[in-house]
């Protein structure tokens, strides 16, 4: 994930937000896939079933996924309740991923490309009746890829929180290798969460006091300028 400047963040937030959701539930739709094809059709070898996920791929199965979630009722409101730790709760993440759409859309789509590969003699009417009747199969897969999701983002922002603070209070103690260790593992963890404003705002703060203190041959000897930039954003 790029990281923005903070000029034109708010332009391209929802952006990298969809861009994120779609990359992570592709590839989770493409493991439900996967898994549901060879749990419904055990009679068939290998080299059989994998030509049927080829041929989904190649009708409209990735893009249909991406048309889905940039169509999701309540992307927003997921993002809002993933900050607010909402996510923390089974039930909620049970309840927007029923609401936003997406199960719904993507059991349309499974029934658009089997109907699809059938006209297309790609697949038999028996092979297609024992997909669109065990689609619920695949279905629950996905969605258990999406709560997984959800409470790994969840759990992503509480750690970046955690280091956020651990960092600040190594900066308070002028210890350069407590904020080193923490400003790297908060590097790693922003590059695998969604994008969210106010987290990447806190983020580049961060970054910009650590280099100013590394550029300074990790002194925290300081400029009145960037003593008060670094004293203003972490109290």
């Amino acid at each position: 994930m790029e990281l923005l400047n903070l000029d034109n963040m708010k332009e391209n937030i929802q952006e990298l937000q969809n861009s994120f959701l779609n990359s992570e539930t592709g590839k989770f739709a493409d493991q439900a896939l996967d898994e549901g094809l060879k749990y419904l059709l055990p009679d068939l070898i290998e080299n059989q079933v994998i030509e049927i996920k080829d041929a989904f791929l190649k009708n409209g199965f990735n893009e249909g996924i991406n048309q889905i979630i940039n169509t999701a009722k309540n992307t927003g409101e997921m993002v809002k309740q993933l900050i607010t730790g909402d996510f923390k709760d089974i039930s909620k993440i049970n309840e927007i991923i029923k609401e936003n759409g997406i199960l719904d859309g993507f059991s349309k789509l499974i029934d658009n490309i089997v109907d699809k590969l059938k006209e297309k003699n790609i697949i038999s009417e028996n092979i297609a009746e024992l997909i669109k009747k065990g689609k619920s199969a695949i279905i629950s897969l996905f969605s258990n890829n999406l709560e997984n999701l959800y409470k790994n983002q969840s759990n992503n922002l509480s750690k970046i929180e955690k280091y956020i603070s651990k960092w600040k209070e190594g900066y308070l103690n002028e210890n350069f290798s407590t904020m080193e260790k923490n400003f790297n593992k908060l590097k790693q963890t922003i590059q695998e969460t969604i994008p969210v404003e106010s987290v990447l705002k806190e983020y580049q703060e961060v970054e910009n006091i650590q280099t100013l203190i590394q550029n300074n041959g990790n002194s925290f000897e300081l400029s009145p300028e960037e003593k008060e930039l670094a004293t203003r954003f972490v109290g």
